[in-house]
């Protein structure tokens, strides 16, 4: 599955940023054939950090940017959605001066 952001204002300090989870090293959330693979002790472990951890705010200390996306007027950023992802830096107070942005989810079709 793919998400996708359309930016229709332009400011460099805000856009859409890519985290890496601290306590795991992980930079999306894992597929489940890996899942599968370890045992139990580990994967319970390995998802209450997930669990936990998956609403933090871009504030949080748990989770580290390593990746911005500027938001830039017109641009499409398409990205893989189990990355840990968050938009920054919302700005402004009316329709007039605020953050303008679209958001989209694609999923593949398979066995058409």
């Amino acid at each position: 599955n793919w998400g996708g952001v359309v930016f229709f204002t332009d400011n460099e300090n805000s856009g859409t940023g890519f985290y890496e989870h601290l306590a795991t090293g992980l930079k999306k959330r894992p597929e489940d054939k890996y899942l599968l693979t370890l045992k139990n002790e580990k994967l319970e472990e390995l998802l209450s950090y997930i669990k936990n951890d998956a609403n933090e705010t871009q504030e949080s200390k748990k989770f580290k940017l390593y990746y911005n996306c500027p938001s830039v007027y017109n641009r499409v950023v398409l990205f893989n959605s189990s990355l840990f992802h968050c938009g920054l830096n919302s700005y402004g107070d009316n329709v007039k001066n605020s953050r303008l942005f679209q958001t989209f989810f694609i999923r593949a079709v398979d066995n058409l």
